[in-house]
């Protein structure tokens, strides 16, 4: 007496075919479900409230607090000058979050790395302290 053999059934099952172009579609998992960058930015409140700040309110917040230093003219260290810090911190601080969730972004909405971190940090603070420093000379020395 013979036995038929087997065949091993795959780990999980597929569709049946129903059409020639129907294995086509049932093999090609769409490449978003396994990226997680390719999912919303700002999926939480407090995703969107990070981006929001390192991008748009905090350099608003250090614009506006140079333009004070720049007008009062009262000293290097001042309120002002701490409030200007403050904010230079709570930017990179909030940038830093963002990426270390694993959904940083550029303001394009593409992927970052810590390199881009890295860079972005490298450029914020030198131009952050130059900035500070030329709105103090001009406002307590020339204006």
């Amino acid at each position: 007496m013979t036995t038929k053999s087997r065949k091993r059934l795959p780990d999980s099952p597929e569709p049946r075919e129903t059409s020639p172009g129907a294995r086509q579609v049932a093999e090609a998992p769409s490449a978003a479900d396994n990226n997680p960058n390719d999912q919303s930015v700002t999926g939480t409140f407090g995703a969107l409230a990070t981006r929001v700040t390192w991008f748009c309110l905090g350099p608003a917040a250090i614009l506006f607090t140079l333009g004070g230093i720049l007008s009062t003219g009262s000293g290097w260290t001042t309120a002002l000058d701490a409030i200007y810090f403050a904010f230079v911190g709570v930017v990179v601080w909030c940038r830093w979050t963002e990426q270390r969730s694993g959904r940083g972004a550029t303001i394009y909405g593409e992927p970052t790395t810590w390199d881009d971190f890295r860079r972005y940090v490298k450029t914020l603070l030198p131009v952050a302290f130059g900035a500070w420093v030329i709105a103090n000379l001009l406002g307590n020395h020339v204006l």
